[in-house]
């Protein structure tokens, strides 16, 4: 969909969700962010949690915050019976860099 054609939709949804709020004059942005769950071989997002391992760290996607736990459970079933010990600090890494919030690199404008 295009910005325009989303921004009018987005706008015509709230008009009807929120009538008594005018939103003539508010300012509008779309953001388009790449997904990074896996797909299946149809090309859809999985149905169940999805684990995967490279080298020695596990990756793993919910698809749904409802299949958080199942995912956990997935989790430590690969772990086999691994916790972590005192004996082994964490590695020192550097800190990570802040990133930009979609909404502060966004072009913001009204609906004509």
């Amino acid at each position: 969909m295009e910005t325009a054609a989303a921004l009018r939709f987005a706008a015509s949804e709230l008009e009807r969700i929120f009538p008594a709020i005018s939103w003539d004059e508010k300012e509008w942005a779309t953001w388009y962010g790449e997904r990074a769950e896996p797909l299946d071989e149809k090309g859809r997002l999985p149905a169940a949690p999805v684990v995967h391992q490279w080298g020695c760290v596990l990756f793993g996607w919910p698809t749904k915050l409802t299949f958080v736990p199942a995912l956990s459970d997935a989790v430590l079933k690969r772990l086999g019976g691994i916790s972590p010990s005192l004996k082994s600090p964490p590695p020192r890494l550097p800190p990570a860099e802040l990133g930009v919030y979609p909404w502060e690199a966004a072009s913001w404008q009204t609906l004509p």
